[in-house]
């Protein structure tokens, strides 16, 4: 299969930026065979990981430095690291042709707590950012959203990122159906003492495909079906402990209190500066709540 054709793009108009320099996005698999209960990556990749060769991955870079200039990267498979062998030797293939790129990936946190030398060689081959869906930070949570990962596996890959100064940009999911407040507030408090680099904060959305959707309709379980609402900002849901403007002010709370806190207000905006994306999808998001959030009074919702 020849490579994507960019240049019948116009690319004048994609700004995105990582570090300060242009940012080109690359997809060197598709699926996912985790399929966790909430998540809706397998509905359009699949469940059967397909994946390139390091050598197609690093032609396709190489063609991309020589054609358009580019040497900020981003990986948006799913999970760049679901092969830790295909991604040591894209790092080697690198190395061997003598190119020097920036990038940020998608992994788990379980595949990299348990395998230090592979993110030696991510830093060495230039990442600079991996983007962790850690979730929560409640075990009962985790199991609940057949996550298949740990909090102690977390702060494992989170240390070991942080020993070879790769940025942790990590995402959270409050409101699942038996989560109480306390256990969100606790999920709060975790993200903060984690130290990551930026957080992201969802809404536990029932995406349709999803395991969660079929329970959320079957129970009746389903506030409305207005779509534009399901995108992580919204309470879309009802949930045995909280109420949806509860569960909507804790998704505030948690923000001011990762982002307002001196520390991580320090080291956050220093991520900000320095990648532009994809960390302003966070203020959209938080905009989004404000502009929209009215309009929910006003439905009861």
């Amino acid at each position: 299969m020849p490579l994507p054709a960019r240049d019948l793009l116009p690319l004048s108009q994609y700004n995105a930026t990582f570090n300060g320099m242009p940012l080109a996005n690359l997809i060197t698999s598709r699926g996912c065979p985790f399929n966790c209960y909430f998540c809706a990556s397998s509905r359009f990749g699949g469940l059967k990981w397909r994946a390139r060769t390091p050598v197609s991955i690093v032609e396709e870079i190489e063609q991309i430095q020589s054609d358009f200039g580019y040497r900020a990267f981003a990986f948006v498979d799913d999970n760049f690291t679901l092969n830790p062998k295909r991604v040591i030797e894209f790092a080697d293939e690198l190395n061997r042709r003598n190119i020097h790129i920036i990038w940020w990936c998608f992994s788990r946190a379980d595949t990299l707590a348990n395998n230090e030398s592979l993110v030696k060689y991510m830093a060495e081959a230039g990442a600079q950012m991996v983007f962790l869906g850690l979730e929560s930070g409640s075990e009962e949570v985790l199991q609940n959203y057949d996550k298949g990962l740990k909090t102690e596996q977390a702060r494992q890959a989170i240390a070991i990122l942080k020993k070879y100064g790769i940025s942790i940009y990590g995402s959270f999911i409050i409101g699942a159906i038996h989560e109480t407040k306390k256990m969100i507030q606790h999920t709060i408090r975790w993200a903060k003492q984690l130290q990551l680099d930026v957080v992201q904060f969802s809404i536990l959305t029932p995406y349709p495909g999803t395991a969660l959707f079929r329970q959320a309709e079957q129970e009746n379980r389903l506030l409305h079906r207005c779509w534009e609402l399901y995108d992580g900002v919204h309470a879309v849901m009802r949930i045995d402990h909280l109420q949806p403007d509860e569960i909507q002010k804790l998704f505030v709370q948690a923000y001011r209190k990762f982002y307002f806190s001196l520390s991580n207000l320090l080291r956050s905006s220093r991520e900000i500066l320095r990648y532009k994306v994809p960390i302003k999808m966070i203020f959209k998001r938080i905009l989004s709540f404000v502009r929209l959030r009215d309009l929910l009074k006003h439905q009861n919702i």
